[in-house]
């Protein structure tokens, strides 16, 4: 099974750079991304001084490399808050777990595996789901890696 992120609508830097609606991001700068946190993540903490990144797409079923160029202050974008404003919004966080922990779990280590470390107030407020602290996430949206 393919993960990433379907593209919807490309423009700008990414349309220059050759992405197309449909591809599947699976990479950014050969970090793996499999949710759209990850993709958050990853680019908020790219170097500073960075003028460029590079994505890995899937297209077609075949892999491509494709490098963005970053507009100067592109950094400027605050994505702190940005997970209040994509749904689902699921309220909690989790770290990654360590390769000894998957391996405790019988999980290849590089596989998708995090354990919940903070739970939202809205979360527990409007029941938006029943993950608890300590909890180890292994899938999303029933997709395992």
């Amino acid at each position: 099974m393919l993960k990433g992120i379907v593209v919807k609508e490309v423009n700008g830097a990414v349309q220059a750079a050759g992405m197309k609606a449909g591809d599947q991001l699976t990479a950014l700068n050969d970090t793996p991304i499999y949710t759209f946190g990850d993709l958050q993540y990853r680019y908020g903490n790219l170097p500073r001084d960075s003028t460029q990144v590079g994505f890995r797409v899937t297209r077609q079923g075949r892999p491509l490399q494709l490098t963005v160029a970053l507009p100067e202050r592109w950094w400027l974008t605050d994505l702190t808050f940005r997970h209040l404003s994509v749904d689902p919004r699921a309220e909690f966080e989790t770290r990654p777990l360590l390769p000894a922990e998957k391996a405790q779990y019988s999980l290849r280590s590089e596989s998708f595996a995090g354990q919940v470390t903070r739970i939202g107030g809205f979360a527990d407020m409007l029941k938006m789901h029943e993950l608890k602290i300590g909890d180890i996430v292994l899938a999303v949206d029933g997709r395992r890696s």
